[in-house]
C-alpha cells in the first residue's frame, strides 16, 4: 500500500528545527538519541545537522553530527534523515502502532522504556512483543487469569492471557481453529510463555461463558483436586515430561527447548477440553552425544544420577553424571538454583499422569542408563587392523545386560561394516573414530525413537477414540525455535531457519492482508496495493525441485558422495546471477554456503550435513536391536520401523494405551527408500503451514534482552537484532508505507476539538463531520490522512504534527488566558484601593467626631453625678427609719400568732385521743361477736357431723352405697388436707406477724426508754417543758401497750388454730378408717373394689408421707360423682411410678414450698403457648378442681389404643404411640419441607411475625422434645435424618435469594432450638429429683441413668452436626450463586460506571453532546446499591441471624475491593483523574451504604481500591508528590503503585508521571517485586468458613400457621397444650388463699393520720 504523493526535500526538512530529537546511528548501542542544536541546508546541494545527544545516552562526545548530499537523500535514497523522535505523550506506550514517528529506533526505545518500567509485554499490531525478564514476575497467578477472561484485548493492559483469550473467542464466536505462534531464540522464554498459555486455556474459569454464545457451561462437572479436569491435568503433565526429555542447559538458556513442539488442544462444541495432540519437530540428536562447554545434555540423564534408588543405582550400574562420557563433556553439570531430584519425581508423577506405569517408567530409566553406559564403550586396535572392544570392557558388559542383546553380533556390527552389492557381501574392518561414530548413532538412534515413543504415548492419552469423536475445534501452540546465527552454523541451523523462513512468509501475507483488510473496513480511497519483500525466492531455492534440500538428498543416497560434493553442486546450481539476491559463495571458502535469509546473511559449513541428513543406523545394528529380549526396547524400535513403511503406530506399553500417530512421509514415489531427516523435516513443516493456514493465527514474539541471563537488563544491540529476525520490523515497515497511525474518531475528537473555533464546535451536530473540520484546520495537505468509518488514518509523523498544533493552540489560549487574567486582576486591586481610600476617610472624619462627643458626654455626666449623690443621701436617711418601724410591728405579730399556734396544737390533741378511744370501743365490740359466731359454728357442725357420722354408719352397711361413698370420702380427704395445709399456713403466719409484733414493740420500747432520758436531761437544764414533747411520750406510751395487748391476742389465735388443727387431723384419721373398712367389704356383684385401696393411702397424716401416698390421687382431677371406668386406673397404674415426681412437685408448689417457676426458665416451662395462634377451646378442656394434686397426662380409653383425638388430652400410651408412628414423618416432611408454603417480603403489607417464618423449626422443636422426653431417640434420628435429607434435595433446587432466606433461618433457628435442648441436659435448669427429672420446674418421666443420659447427649450432639452440615451446605451453595450474580454489577457499577455528572471519564462534555447515543455502561452504582438494599431487606424479613448477615456483607465488599483493583490493574489507558473521581463516587455510594445499615467497619474490605482510586487523582510530577503517594498507599505494595503510575491513560498527559518518578518508583518496587504481586487474591466461595453460634432460645412456639395439613402434629400440640394449661389453673387454684367458712380478720388498726411525727409515720408504713 503506498501513497500516490512523494515527500518533498523542503517538507523533508522542514521538520528539523532546532530543539527537536531525532535519533542517530551508533555503532556500540544501535541508536542514540539526540537534540537537534543546528541545522545547514544547501539548497540542492547537501545537508548537515549537528545533534547534542542525551545525558544518558551513553554517547562519548559531546555532538554528533548527520551530513549527506540530495542526491543521496532524495534521488538515489542511499541514505535516510535521521528518524524524529515521538512525543512525550507516547513514550512508554503500549502498542506500537500507535506511535506517531514509526520506525527501528523508536519501536526499540519504547520496548525500553516499558521494560525499564518493568512491563515485559508490548502490542506491535497483531504481535504480542515479550521481553525476558529473566526472573520470576507476579503475572501468571488465579487472578490475572479471572481478570483476563472474558476481556477483548483493548480492555487489558498486554499480556500473554489477552492473546490466549482472544484465541478461546474466536473459536467459540467465529467457530474458527487458532494457532498461537510463540517464537524467539534459545533463551528468549518460549517454552515459559507456551506453558502459561496452556495453563490459561485449561485453567480460565466459566467467567468467558456470559461473554459467549456458547450453549453450556465451559468446565465440565467432574473436577480435579486443582480444580481442571482430568485431561487438563494431563496437558499440564506432558511439559515436565517433554522438558525433562527434549530441553537442556545452553550457553543462552539454562532450560533450552532442543526440538520444536506443536500442541493442538481439542475443543468440543459446548468449548470444553476433550483432549489434545502434540507434534514435535527436529530433536537435535546430535546433543546426546557431544556438548560444547558449560552446556549440558538432556535434563532426564541428570535428574537420572541424582534421584535413583539405590537398588536401581545397583542394578543399572549408575554413578555421578561425572562418571558418563556424554554427560561431562560440557563440564559443570549442575544447574544453579535446580533441584534435579526434585524434577526427577516431579517427571515421575508427570508420566504416571498421562498413564505410564511405575514398572514402564522405570523400563525406560534402564534405556536412558544403558544409553549413558555406550558412550563409555571404548575401542582399541589400529586404523590398519581394524578397531575392537576389549573384553575387559565393563561399559560394553552392562549396555548388553541391560538392551539384553546378543553380545557377539552387537559386538561385531559396531566395529565392522557390511556393503552389499548385487553378487555379494563385503564386511570390511571401522577404524576408532568410525566405530564411535557407529556407537554415537546406535545410541542418537535409540534416544530419537524414545521420544518419538513418549510423544506417542501423550497423544494416545490425551486423545482417545471417544473423545477424538467429540472434537469441534482446536487451538494449536506453537513452541519453535527462533531464527539463529552463529560464528560457525551447521545442519540444525539451516533446518531452523529454513522453517523460520517459511514462518515468516506465512506473517507477511497474514499482516499484509490484516492491513488490506483494515483499510477496507474502513473504506479510504487514498491507498493503493504496493509489493512487499517476499521471502519466496529463497524457500524455492531451499525446497525447489533442484533445491538444496533436493541436492542434499540426492547426495546422502550416493556412497561416495561427501559433504565437499554436496557444496559443489550448490555452487552449480545456485552461484549463478538469477540467485545472487538469496545465495552466494563465500570468498575464502569451498566448504561453506551463504543464504540470504530475510533476518540476516548466514554462512553454513558443510562439514557433518550428509551424515546428519542421514541419520540412521545400518541394518545390521537394526537387526539386533530388534531381536533383543527387552520387550520394550522392541517396542521403542517398532516407531521408527513404522514410520519408515508411512503406516500407524500400534505399540502398547504397560499402563498406557495407544492410538496410531500418523508420521510425515516425504512425497509419493519415495516410501520405498530410507527418509532422510531433511525430507522428514520438509513434510512435516510443509504439514505444520497447511494446518496453521486453516486456522486464525495470533503471535507472540519472545526476546531475550542480554547474553548474560540478568534480570532487568537491556542490550539495545542485541534486542534489536531480534527484532528484526522475528519480523516485528517487517510488520511495521509494511504498516509505515500506508496509514500507520490510527485513532477513533471519538478520541480524536475529546482530544483535539478546541483546534477549531468554537461557533463550529455549536454548529457541528455530527461526530465524523466535525472531526472533519477539525482535520482540514489543523492539517494542510489532505493526503496526510484518511477519514475512514470509526477511525482517522494519519501518515507517519502526523501525530506528531497534531500534537505540535495542539501545544502551540493551548500556549495561544493560555497567554490570552493570562492575559485577561491579569488585566482582571489589575480592575480588582484598583478597586480595593479606591474603597481602602474611601475607608481611610471616613475612619479620619468619625475620630474627629468621637472626639467632640466625649467632651460632651463628660459635661453631661457630672451634672449626672451631683444630682445621684445628692438623692443617695436622702433615701439612706429614709430607709434607717423605716427598719425600726419594721421591728417594732414584727415583735407584735409573733406574740399574737404564738397564741394561736398553741390553742390549735391543744384541739389537734383531743381529737387524736377521741379518735383512739372510740376505735378501741369498736374493735372490743367486734372481738366479742367473733368469739361468739365461733361458738356458735362449732356446736351446730359438731352436731351435723354427729348426724351425719350416724348415717354414714348406717349406709356404710348398705354395699349399693360403698362406692360412692368412698369417692365422697376421697374429696373429702382432699379438701381437709387442703384446709390443713391452709391453717399450717395460716399458724406460720400468725407467727411471723407475732415475732413483727413483738420486735416492733422492742423498737417502740427503746425509743421511749430514749425520749425519756432525754427528756429528763433537757428538764435538768430547762425550767419549763415542752407542751409537743409531753404529747410524745404520752402517743408512746399508748402504742406500747397497744403492742402488748395485741401480742397477746396473737398467742391466743395461735392457740386456738392449734387446737383445730390436732382436730382436723383426728377427723382425718376416724374417716380414713371408715373409708378403709368399708372397702374391705365386697359390692353388689361381688367383685371388690380394688380401685380405692390405693386411693385411701392418701389419708395419712401430711406430715408423714408414705410411698403409697405419693403413687395415687388418679381419679381426684374431675367434679364428676360417677365411677371411674376401670381401664383407666389400669392405665394410670401402669405409669404411677413415673408420675410419683410430678404429685410431689405439684404438692410441693401448692404449700410453698417449692421453688418459683418464673425463676427457672426453661423449654419445657414455656411450652405454654396456644395451637394455630388462639386459646383451647372450652369445649376441649376437661374440668379441674381446685384439690387437683397432680397435672399429669389424663387416661382416655381408645379402641386402637395408638389413635388420638385432635384437641383430646391423650394418654401416655396413646401419645407415645402416636409420636412413633411414621405416619408423623411423612406429615412433617410433606406438608413443612415438599410443599411449604410461606410469605414473600411486601412494601405494601410490611413485615410479619416471626412465627410466620420459623414455625418449621418450632414444629420440629417441639416434635425432637416431646420425643426426647419420652426417651425415643431412635425416632429423633429418624426424623431428622428424614427432615435434612427433604431439605437438602430440595436445596439443590433453590432459586433467589427467598427461599435460600427462608430454609436458611428455620434451620438455623431448628440449630438453636436442638442446641438449647442439649444445654438443659448439661446445665442446672435439668434438675435431678428423686423419681423423675425437671425442666424448669415441670417435671417429666423417670430421670435416666449415666448410659441412657450419655446416649441422650450423643443423639441430639449428633442431630446438631447434621443441621450444622445442612446449614453449611445451604448458605454455601446459595454464597456461591450470590457471588456470580454480584461479580456481574462490580466492574460495570463501580469500576466503570460514571454516576458522577459533570466527570465523564471516556468522553469530554463537548463529546458527550455530540453523541446521539447514550455510550455509557449498563450497569451504574445505584443498581449495584440497589442489589444490596434488596438483598438486605431479605435476609431482616426472614429473621436471619445478624452474623449472618454481616458475614455475607463483608464476603460482598471483599469482592468489591478485589475484584475492582484487579479489573482496574489489568485495563488499558484506564487510570485517568476523572476515572478516579468516578470511582471514588461509586465508592463513597457504598460507604452511605454501610453506614445506614450499621456495618461501616465493612468499608475497610475495599480500602485498597479507595486509595487506588485517589492515586489517580494526584500530581505524578515530582518525587515530592511520589513520598505523599507512598506515605498515603498504606494498603498498595510498591508494584501495585508502580503499576498505578504507569497506566495513566494517554489522553491526559498532563497528569501522567514524569520519566524521573517512574524510574524512581521502579527503583523502590525493585526490591520487593519478587514477593509483590500486582493482583490480589479472589474471595474463594470454596475457601469460605461460615462463623455461627447459636441463638439462646426463650421458648419453643407451638404455632401452626393456617393452612397446613398436619392432624397429628396438633393433636400432640393440643395434648401437651391441655395438659400444661390444667398444671397452672391447679397452680392458680392452689395459691389463693381459703376462704370457705372463715370468718375474715378485721383489718388492723392504724394510727391516725393526723400523727405526723416521722416515728408515727414509719409505724404506718410498716403496718
Amino acid at each position: 500500500m503506498a501513497s500516490k504523493t512523494s515527500i518533498e526535500p523542503a517538507e523533508a526538512l522542514a521538520a528539523y528545527k532546532p530543539g527537536i530529537k531525532a535519533w542517530l546511528v551508533d555503532k556500540e548501542q544501535g541508536w542514540i538519541r539526540g537534540t537537534v542544536s543546528s541545522v545547514d541546508v544547501v539548497p540542492n546541494k547537501s545537508v548537515k545537522i549537528v545533534f547534542t545527544p542525551d545525558p544518558d545516552s551513553g554517547f562519548s562526545a559531546s555532538t554528533a553530527e548527520f551530513e549527506a548530499t540530495f542526491d543521496q537523500l532524495f534521488v538515489k535514497k542511499t541514505h535516510e534523515l535521521p528518524p524524529l523522535d515521538n512525543p512525550q505523550i507516547l513514550e512508554g506506550i503500549d502498542d506500537l502502532t500507535s506511535l506517531s514517528h514509526l520506525h527501528e529506533p523508536a519501536v526499540m526505545h519504547n520496548i525500553r522504556v516499558r521494560y525499564s518500567q518493568h512491563n515485559i509485554y508490548t502490542y506491535s499490531g497483531i504481535v504480542l512483543i515479550a521481553v525476558n525478564p529473566f526472573q520470576r514476575v507476579s503475572l501468571y497467578s488465579q487472578e490475572y487469569i479471572e481478570a483476563y477472561a472474558g476481556k477483548t484485548r483493548e480492555q487489558c493492559e498486554p499480556h500473554l492471557y489477552s492473546i490466549a483469550e482472544g484465541a478461546f473467542q474466536g473459536m467459540t464466536q467465529e467457530q474458527r481453529n487458532q494457532t498461537i505462534i510463540v517464537s524467539g531464540e534459545s533463551g528468549a522464554g518460549k517454552t515459559v510463555s507456551s506453558a502459561f498459555i496452556m495453563r490459561y486455556l485449561a485453567s480460565v474459569n466459566d467467567f468467558n461463558q456470559s461473554e459467549m454464545n456458547a450453549a453450556s457451561a465451559r468446565r465440565p462437572s467432574t473436577k480435579s483436586g486443582s480444580g481442571r479436569t482430568q485431561v487438563e491435568d494431563q496437558i499440564m503433565a506432558t511439559n515436565p515430561i517433554l522438558e525433562a526429555f527434549g530441553n537442556a542447559k545452553t550457553t543462552r538458556n539454562d532450560n533450552s527447548s532442543r526440538f520444536g513442539k506443536y500442541l493442538e488442544i481439542k475443543f468440543n462444541k459446548n468449548a470444553n477440553i476433550v483432549g489434545a495432540f502434540i507434534r514435535t519437530y527436529l530433536l537435535e540428536r546430535s546433543r546426546l552425544i557431544f556438548q560444547p562447554q558449560t552446556e549440558r545434555n538432556y535434563h532426564i540423564f541428570y535428574q537420572l544420577c541424582a534421584a535413583v534408588p539405590p537398588t536401581e543405582r545397583r542394578e543399572y550400574s549408575l554413578g555421578a553424571f561425572s562418571d558418563f562420557h556424554y554427560l561431562r563433556q560440557g563440564g559443570d553439570g549442575t544447574i544453579p538454583g535446580v533441584d534435579d531430584a526434585a524434577l526427577f519425581a516431579e517427571t515421575q508423577s508427570a508420566l504416571q499422569t498421562i498413564g505410564v506405569g511405575n514398572a514402564t517408567q522405570w523400563k525406560i530409566f534402564r534405556l536412558l542408563a544403558a544409553l549413558l553406559h555406550i558412550g563409555n564403550i571404548g575401542f582399541g586396535g589400529t586404523d590398519r587392523n581394524g578397531a575392537f572392544i576389549p573384553d575387559s570392557d565393563e561399559a560394553f558388559q552392562t549396555v548388553v545386560k541391560l538392551l539384553e542383546v546378543e553380545p557377539a553380533h552387537f559386538h561385531k556390527w559396531i566395529v565392522k561394516r557390511q556393503i552389499v552389492t548385487r553378487s555379494e557381501k563385503i564386511v570390511s574392518n571401522l577404524n576408532n573414530s568410525q566405530a564411535a561414530g557407529v556407537r554415537d548413532a546406535i545410541a542418537k538412534f535409540i534416544y530419537s525413537n524414545l521420544f518419538d515413543w513418549l510423544v506417542v504415548v501423550i497423544n494416545n492419552t490425551l486423545l482417545t477414540p471417544e473423545s477424538a469423536s467429540q472434537v469441534a475445534s482446536f487451538i494449536g501452540v506453537l513452541d519453535i525455535y527462533g531464527f539463529e546465527h552463529f560464528e560457525r552454523n551447521s545442519f540444525e541451523q539451516f533446518c531452523i531457519n529454513y522453517a523460520n523462513e517459511k514462518l515468516q512468509q506465512l506473517f507477511n501475507q497474514h499482516v499484509f492482508k490484516l492491513e488490506q483488510e483494515e483499510y477496507a473496513r474502513e473504506q479510504i480511497s487514498n491507498w493503493t496495493f504496493i509489493e512487499f519483500n517476499d521471502n519466496q525466492p529463497c524457500i524455492d531455492m531451499i525446497e525447489g525441485r533442484l533445491g538444496i534440500l533436493a541436492l542434499l538428498d540426492e547426495e546422502s543416497r550416493f556412497p561416495s558422495g561427501t559433504d565437499v560434493s554436496f557444496v559443489g553442486k550448490l555452487y552449480k546450481q545456485h552461484a549463478v546471477k538469477e540467485r545472487e539476491a538469496v545465495f552466494r559463495k563465500p570468498r575464502f571458502s569451498n566448504t561453506a554456503f551463504t543464504i540470504i535469509h530475510y533476518a540476516h546473511d548466514v554462512t553454513y559449513e558443510s562439514d557433518g550435513f550428509l551424515d546428519k541428513n542421514k541419520d540412521t543406523v545400518s541394518e545390521e545394528i537394526l537387526d539386533v536391536l530388534r531381536k533383543s529380549t527387552f520387550d520394550f526396547l522392541a517396542e521403542v524400535i517398532a516407531v521408527n520401523d513404522k514410520s519408515d513403511t508411512n503406516a500407524n503406530a500400534a505399540a502398547s506399553p504397560s499402563g498406557a494405551k495407544h492410538l496410531p500417530q500418523t508420521r510425515a512421509t516425504p512425497a509419493p514415489g519415495g516410501a520405498s527408500k530410507k527418509q532422510t531427516l531433511g525430507s522428514v523435516f520438509k513434510a512435516s513443516l510443509v504439514s505444520l503451514v497447511e494446518t496453521i493456514n486453516a486456522t486464525e493465527k495470533h503471535y507472540i514474539r519472545c526476546i531475550k534482552p542480554n547474553e548474560a541471563k540478568r534480570a532487568w537488563e537491556f542490550d539495545p544491540k542485541m534486542v534489536l537484532s531480534q527484532l528484526r529476525a522475528c519480523g516485528v520490523l517487517e510488520t511495521i515497515r509494511i504498516s509505515c508505507a500506508g496509514y500507520p497511525s490510527r485513532r477513533p474518531i471519538e478520541e480524536f475528537v475529546e482530544r483535539y476539538y478546541f483546534l477549531v473555533n468554537s461557533q463550529v464546535r455549536d454548529t457541528e451536530s455530527d461526530l465524523r463531520s466535525f472531526a472533519t473540520r477539525v482535520l482540514e484546520a489543523a492539517i494542510n495537505d489532505p493526503s496526510k490522512y484518511q477519514l475512514g468509518l470509526t477511525k482517522v488514518f494519519f501518515r507517519a509523523g502526523m501525530l506528531a504534527h497534531l500534537e505540535r498544533v495542539r501545544s502551540e493552540t493551548l500556549n495561544r489560549h493560555v497567554v490570552n488566558i493570562q492575559k485577561h487574567v491579569r488585566g482582571h486582576i489589575a480592575k480588582i486591586r484598583y478597586a480595593k484601593l479606591k474603597v481602602a481610600a474611601l475607608l481611610a476617610q471616613k475612619l479620619w472624619r468619625r475620630a474627629l467626631a468621637m472626639r467632640l462627643l466625649d467632651s460632651i458626654r463628660r459635661e453631661r455626666a457630672a451634672i449626672k453625678l451631683q444630682s445621684i449623690s445628692r438623692g443617695i443621701l436622702q433615701r439612706q436617711s429614709f430607709l434607717r427609719d423605716r427598719a425600726r418601724v419594721i421591728t417594732c410591728q414584727a415583735v407584735a405579730r409573733a406574740f399574737i400568732a404564738r397564741r394561736v399556734v398553741q390553742a390549735m396544737r391543744e384541739q389537734r390533741a383531743a381529737l387524736i385521743i377521741q379518735c383512739r378511744w372510740r376505735g378501741y370501743s369498736k374493735y372490743s365490740a367486734y372481738e366479742a361477736l367473733k368469739k361468739a359466731a365461733l361458738v356458735v359454728q362449732c356446736h351446730s357442725r359438731g352436731r351435723s357431723a354427729k348426724l351425719q357420722l350416724a348415717s354414714l354408719k348406717v349406709e356404710a352397711r348398705s354395699i349399693t352405697h360403698i362406692k360412692e361413698q368412698s369417692y365422697r370420702l376421697e374429696v373429702k380427704v382432699v379438701e381437709l388436707t387442703r384446709q390443713l395445709q391452709q391453717r399450717e399456713l395460716g399458724s406460720k403466719e400468725f407467727n411471723q406477724k407475732l415475732e413483727a409484733a413483738e420486735s416492733a414493740a422492742r423498737q417502740w420500747k427503746t425509743k421511749a426508754e430514749a425520749l425519756e432520758s432525754k427528756l429528763t436531761e433537757s428538764s435538768q437544764q430547762t425550767a419549763t417543758v415542752s407542751q409537743d414533747h409531753i404529747h410524745e411520750i404520752g402517743y408512746l406510751n399508748a402504742q406500747i401497750e397497744h403492742f402488748i395487748s395485741e401480742r397477746k391476742e396473737l398467742k391466743d389465735k395461735l392457740e386456738r388454730k392449734e387446737d383445730q388443727l390436732e382436730k382436723l387431723q383426728e377427723e382425718m384419721m376416724n374417716q380414713r378408717a371408715q373409708l378403709i373398712k368399708a372397702n374391705q367389704q365386697p359390692v353388689q356383684n361381688g367383685k371388690p373394689v380394688a380401685e380405692s385401696a390405693s386411693t385411701a393411702a392418701t389419708l395419712a397424716p401430711a406430715g408423714q408421707p408414705s410411698q403409697q401416698q405419693q403413687a395415687s390421687v388418679p381419679a381426684a382431677a374431675t367434679r364428676s360423682k360417677s365411677p371411674i371406668p376401670p381401664s383407666v386406673l389400669t392405665a394410670e397404674n401402669s405409669s404411677a411410678t413415673k408420675r410419683q415426681s410430678l404429685f410431689e412437685s405439684f404438692r410441693s408448689r401448692i404449700s410453698g414450698e417449692g421453688p418459683n417457676r418464673s425463676n427457672q426458665p426453661s423449654i419445657g416451662a414455656l411450652l405454654r403457648h396456644s395451637i394455630v395462634g388462639g386459646p383451647i377451646p372450652e369445649e376441649q378442656q376437661i374440668e379441674l378442681s381446685t384439690n387437683v394434686s397432680s397435672p399429669t397426662l389424663a387416661a382416655r380409653p381408645s379402641s386402637s389404643g395408638a389413635t388420638a383425638i385432635p384437641g383430646a388430652l391423650m394418654s401416655e400410651a396413646e401419645y407415645r404411640a402416636l409420636l412413633m408412628s411414621d405416619e408423623l414423618i411423612h406429615e412433617l416432611v410433606g406438608e413443612l419441607v415438599v410443599s411449604i408454603q410461606f410469605p414473600i417480603p411486601d412494601v405494601s403489607r410490611g413485615d410479619v411475625p416471626p412465627q410466620d417464618i420459623l414455625f418449621v423449626a418450632h414444629i420440629t422443636g417441639f416434635i425432637i422434645f416431646e420425643l426426647l422426653r419420652f426417651e425415643l431417640h431412635d425416632q429423633v434420628r429418624r426424623v431428622m435424618m428424614a427432615m435434612v435429607s427433604s431439605i437438602q434435595h430440595m436445596s439443590n433446587t433453590f432459586e433467589g435469594d427467598l427461599i435460600t432466606g427462608f430454609w436458611m433461618s428455620n434451620v438455623f433457628e431448628m440449630l438453636s432450638v436442638v442446641k438449647a435442648l442439649s444445654i438443659e441436659h448439661t446445665t442446672e435448669e435439668f434438675s435431678v429429683q428423686e423419681n423423675g427429672f425437671q425442666l424448669g420446674g415441670l417435671t417429666f418421666g423417670m430421670l435416666p441413668d449415666s448410659t441412657w443420659q450419655s446416649y441422650s447427649q450423643r443423639v441430639i450432639s449428633d442431630v446438631f452436626g447434621t443441621l450444622e452440615q445442612l446449614l453449611s451446605d445451604i448458605y454455601f451453595n446459595w454464597a456461591i450463586d450470590l457471588h456470580k450474580r454480584f461479580v456481574k454489577l462490580i466492574v460495570p457499577g463501580i469500576i466503570e460506571g460514571e454516576s458522577l455528572p459533570g466527570f465523564a471519564a471516556s468522553q469530554s462534555t463537548f463529546f458527550g453532546r455530540l453523541m446521539t447515543a447514550a455510550t455509557g455502561p449498563a450497569v451504574k452504582v445505584e443498581q449495584v446499591a440497589s442489589f444490596l438494599n434488596t438483598l438486605w431487606r431479605n435476609l431482616q424479613f426472614f429473621f436471619i441471624d445478624p452474623s449472618l448477615m454481616r458475614q455475607v456483607a463483608t464476603e460482598l465488599m471483599t469482592m468489591v475491593g478485589s475484584i475492582g483493583f484487579n479489573s482496574l490493574m489489568s485495563r488499558r489507558n484506564f487510570c485517568s483523574w476523572k476515572r478516579g473521581m468516578q470511582i471514588q463516587y461509586n465508592l463513597s455510594r457504598l460507604d452511605e451504604w454501610c453506614k445506614v445499615h450499621d456495618v461501616i467497619e465493612l468499608t475497610h474490605c475495599y480500602d485498597r481500591l479507595t486509595q487506588a482510586a485517589k492515586i489517580m487523582q494526584l500530581q505524578k510530577s515530582t518525587l515530592e508528590d511520589l513520598d505523599h503517594i507512598f506515605a498515603f498507599a498504606t494498603e498498595l505494595n510498591p508494584a501495585q503503585i508502580k503499576k498505578l503510575l504507569t497506566a495513566t491513560a494517554i489522553t491526559e498527559p498532563e497528569f501522567q508521571a514524569t520519566p524521573s518518578v517512574l524510574a524512581e518508583v521502579a527503583k523502590r518496587a525493585a526490591a520487593s517485586e519478587k514477593v509483590d504481586g500486582v493482583m490480589v487474591e479472589v474471595l474463594n466461595p470454596n475457601d469460605m468458613v461460615l462463623y455461627l453460634n447459636a441463638r439462646r432460645i426463650e421458648y419453643i412456639d407451638r404455632y401452626c400457621p393456617q393452612g397446613l395439613h398436619l392432624p397429628r402434629t396438633k393433636a400432640l400440640m393440643a395434648s401437651v397444650g391441655m395438659q400444661l394449661d390444667q398444671y397452672y389453673r391447679a397452680l392458680e387454684a392452689a395459691e389463693q388463699p381459703p376462704m370457705q367458712n372463715i370468718v375474715p380478720e378485721a383489718p388492723p388498726q392504724l394510727p391516725h393520720p393526723s400523727l405526723t411525727h416521722p416515728l408515727a409515720m414509719e409505724n404506718v408504713n410498716d403496718a
